[in-house]
């Protein structure tokens, strides 16, 4: 995967290049925040549905280039050839002093994903309260919703058996 650091994304900004900027995060995680004019598509082939052109530059972040790596590699291997994860992702662009926003607002915080990887978020950037928990308590439902109904299956083969 290629990379983009976020000095070079800030130039193509200001200079206005034709690129989109596309957001991997949970839906509650880009509610918080996230780069102006990106779109939140978690998934390669939400994005590939959204971007067919194969030849347009799409930049993918982020909390921390992770998922959006992911996410990317997928996108080369369905031969698009202009795919960047910004390195660092949001919290790195936060960290140096980037505006964030969100509904059409520069705001001053980013959503940590999580107690552990927030540390990585200089302390005043840090979201609070509701949104904060918001992305994990989405992926524990996410979870138990597969699990729950999973187990409630083990539990009736098991019963069957007996």
């Amino acid at each position: 995967v290629r990379h983009m650091s976020v000095e070079e994304l800030a130039g193509k900004i200001a200079r206005g290049d034709d690129m989109a900027l596309i957001d991997t995060r949970a839906p509650a995680e880009f509610g918080v925040s996230h780069l102006q004019g990106a779109m939140n598509l978690e998934s390669a082939q939400d994005i590939a549905t959204n971007f067919p052109n194969k030849s347009q530059e799409l930049v993918l972040y982020c909390s921390v280039g992770y998922r959006s790596s992911r996410e990317a590699t997928q996108l080369m291997s369905m031969n698009y050839q202009h795919v960047w994860n910004l390195r660092g992702s949001i919290f790195e662009w936060a960290n140096k002093g980037y505006r964030v926003y969100s509904g059409g607002q520069q705001v001053q915080s980013v959503h940590p994903f999580d107690d552990k990887w927030g540390t990585l978020l200089r302390p005043q950037l840090r979201s609070r309260g509701a949104h904060a928990s918001g992305a994990f308590l989405s992926g524990v439902s996410r979870v138990l919703s597969v699990a729950l109904p999973l187990r409630a299956l083990t539990s009736s083969k098991e019963a069957a058996r007996a």
